[in-house]
């Protein structure tokens, strides 16, 4: 039995690789058969609009969507990852203090609720 794609799915994996140039936006791994498209504030929460906005996510490798979605990873406003003291050994994901993801302004009510609502500080 394979699962059903949530509707709007692919539209919005679509959006989120042509920002970021088909890379993972905190590694730049380059293989988008790898590549997930995260939600920053999470589909089951969000509404209509938001679960189809390309600012509502990025594009993350497997490991890495993981620790996002279960707070281990965030974002500040200016880019800047945020780890978890939860997080053991991030750099097995990839991840390491000050490394920075290019944002957009758009992003950042979302990253605000990332932050706020499920990073594990």
């Amino acid at each position: 039995m394979t699962a059903r794609a949530r509707r709007g799915q692919g539209l919005f994996r679509n959006r989120l690789l042509e920002q970021w140039g088909g890379r993972c936006a905190v590694t730049g791994y380059a293989n988008p058969k790898f590549l997930l498209a995260s939600h920053i504030k999470p589909w089951s929460i969000a509404t209509d609009y938001e679960r189809l906005d390309r600012f509502n996510g990025l594009p993350l490798i497997p490991n890495l969507d993981k620790a996002f979605d279960l707070g281990y990873v965030s974002f500040q406003s200016d880019g800047q990852i945020l780890l978890s003291h939860e997080l053991e050994l991030p750099a097995i994901l990839g991840v390491r203090d000050g490394q920075r993801v290019a944002l957009d302004p758009r992003h950042q009510a979302y990253l605000e609720f990332h932050r706020s609502e499920l990073f594990m500080k």
